[in-house]
């Protein structure tokens, strides 16, 4: 058996180890193998997140749109008084809402109906009960005496708020103005004196 020196045995395994060494081709497709892979996953995760993404964005154009047809119709377009007041008109917003008057401090008994197309003030206390003998004693009980309000159906005529205070314009012929305030979450009073309630919760 011959025995091999030290720097015979180097050698043998240098050459041993250049076998097992991988080529220059063997090394590429190695490192495709190993970096490629994560590419794909990146870009599939991409394509997979971009509809998700795409549809949030649509869904939140169109919340916004629908955000500000809202404001624009049920809130009002807002207006200064040159006071810094905020004045805004509440028209669609009355659509629907119904008025009676609750006090007895005047010769008139009013229903007032607010809709899309058309107010409606009916004085139900001259159309019924109302009698013109009746004595100048009887008519003193009543302590509001004018009254702003005309019964009548109308179909152009605004809402608009300031504060607590709402102001109803009516236009054509027959037009007038009528202040109404807030005194609670259903309760108005008119700028004569005369009281109403509604079911509605108005803001």
């Amino acid at each position: 058996m011959k025995h091999l020196s030290d720097d015979e045995i180097t050698k043998e395994l240098e050459v041993l180890g250049q076998s097992f060494r991988p080529s220059s081709t063997q090394k590429e497709n190695l490192h495709r193998r190993i970096f490629q892979p994560s590419c794909n996953k990146k870009a599939n995760r991409i394509q997979t997140w971009l509809p998700t993404i795409v549809s949030l964005v649509v869904l939140f154009s169109v919340c916004t749109g629908i955000f500000v047809l809202f404001n624009n119709e049920y809130i009002g377009t807002g207006e200064s008084s040159g006071k810094g007041e905020h004045i805004t008109d509440v028209t669609a917003s009355w659509d629907g809402v119904f008025l009676r008057q609750t006090s007895q401090t005047s010769t008139t008994y009013y229903e007032i109906i607010f809709s899309k197309n058309s107010l409606v003030i009916e004085d139900r206390f001259q159309s019924s009960s109302y009698d013109p003998d009746l004595s100048e004693e009887i008519l003193k009980r009543y302590k509001i005496k004018e009254v702003p309000l005309v019964a009548g159906e109308f179909t152009k005529y605004s809402i608009k708020k300031k504060n607590d205070t709402y102001t109803i314009k009516v236009t054509g012929k027959q037009g007038f103005t009528y202040t109404l305030k807030k005194i609670a979450p259903r309760k108005f009073v008119g700028e004569e004196g005369i009281e109403y309630s509604t079911e509605t919760y108005l803001e």
